[in-house]
């Protein structure tokens, strides 16, 4: 089980979330912040717009989200966990028990999904463009300026501290005394966890198709 209460951080790669196992201690589990997945190292994102006389008529988007670490990552959070223990450990994504995906393209399109919920948790997403949305999205499409939001809610069991309320009364002769406090303890318990990342300069494929 995730043990939440003691993360790991890697300052090279401080977009990941890495956290140990709660009794296996050469157990750890990671997923990065949401990104969108890769293709032969070029974004899994596809603008395809329908041009006539040079102004887009409509068009395609899809693309693939993901919480997944590269083979580069994952190599890098091995050997910095494996450093000064013995075998290296064994690296894992958590068991996921629900989630969303919302893909927001500045304020043009929004699209919304569920992830797959197993290992690196990719959501694909397509929709038709209008005209409007296709010539706008084309503008934006190598634009430096974050674009592009993916948001993720996801949820997992995790060992993680929870506060609860006792209360507790005092008689006496004549009266009682309701006492109320709050006892902290650590607890496992559904985890629901908000990740957010802002992209732009998309280095996805932008086809043109001449009408």
């Amino acid at each position: 089980m995730i043990d939440l209460l003691h993360p790991i951080a890697l300052a090279e790669y401080p977009h990941l979330l890495i956290y140990p196992d709660l009794e296996d201690g050469s157990c750890y589990y990671a997923f990065a912040q949401p990104h969108l997945s890769l293709i032969d190292d070029v974004a899994d994102m596809t603008l395809m717009t329908y041009q006539k006389q040079g102004i887009a008529t409509g068009g395609q988007l899809s693309l693939t989200t993901t919480l997944g670490l590269s083979s580069a990552e994952q190599t890098a959070v091995v050997s910095a966990l494996t450093s000064g223990k013995g075998s290296p450990p064994h690296l894992s994504y958590p068991d996921w028990t629900g989630g969303n995906v919302t893909v927001a393209i500045a304020d043009i399109l929004t699209l919304t999904g569920q992830p797959t919920l197993m290992s690196d948790n990719h959501c694909a997403l397509s929709s038709p463009l209008t005209a409007e949305q296709a010539q706008a999205i084309s503008n934006l499409w190598q634009s430096n300026e974050a674009w592009l939001t993916l948001h993720y809610e996801v949820q997992f069991v995790g060992w993680d501290v929870a506060e609860t309320q006792t209360t507790s009364t005092t008689q006496q002769p004549g009266h009682s005394t309701c006492h109320s406090a709050s006892v902290r303890q650590t607890t496992a318990r559904p985890i629901t966890q908000l990740l957010t990342r802002h992209l732009g300069d998309i280095d996805g494929k932008h086809i043109e198709i001449k009408l």
